[in-house]
């Protein structure tokens, strides 16, 4: 008898101190400030909104849209689709959920690798974001991809790439001088 006595008391005990825990919970809820209240519901309404905002397209009205690879992974190319617009340049994935939104105002230079001098070519673009990341991306109108980017980029945004074989036709920088090889290297306007 005494052996179920002990056990009904501890039984009780802990449903007092369960009760006394949820009863402190209750407590610390009611008196959480009302500034704190106000700073949770923000911070939860900035993050719907950043939700939303990742979630809809960029662009309201698509200007140009091409076929595009996006060198994110050295090893496989994600196949998707260009688009410019109005709120800058947009690629989403084909496959899957996935989507690159680089506003105009975030774009600090487009390098696009041209060939040919008569007939040009643009076999692939790099945009550099203002926060130091290079996007690659190979695509198929590579000139009309410009011409869009180019009626929201001033020109001075917009240059060639440096590719090897202009690197090895160049005069070389010991015959012209180091300073001006290094202030103009990889930075040539796009005409």
């Amino acid at each position: 008898m005494s052996g179920k006595k002990k056990a009904d008391r501890s039984a009780e005990r802990t449903q007092r101190k369960r009760e006394s825990k949820a009863q402190a919970a209750r407590i610390y809820a009611e008196k959480m400030d009302k500034k704190e209240r106000k700073k949770v519901e923000r911070k939860r309404q900035k993050d719907d909104e950043a939700r939303a905002a990742l979630e809809g397209p960029l662009n309201k009205q698509v200007e140009f849209a091409t076929k595009a690879n996006a060198c994110v992974n050295p090893i496989a190319l994600t196949d998707g689709m260009i688009f410019v617009g109005e709120g800058g340049v947009e690629f989403r994935d084909l496959d899957g959920p996935g989507f690159m939104k680089m506003p105009w105002k975030n774009i600090v230079l487009v390098r696009a690798d041209v060939y040919g001098k008569k007939h040009p070519y643009v076999r692939s673009i790099d945009i550099v974001t203002d926060q130091d990341q290079t996007l690659t991306f190979v695509v198929s109108k590579g000139m009309d991809l410009l011409k869009a980017m180019r009626r929201h980029l001033p020109p001075d945004k917009m240059v060639h790439a440096a590719n090897n074989f202009k690197k090895l036709t160049n005069i070389p920088f010991w015959k012209r001088g180091l300073r001006e090889h290094k202030e103009n290297e990889g930075k040539v306007p796009l005409n």
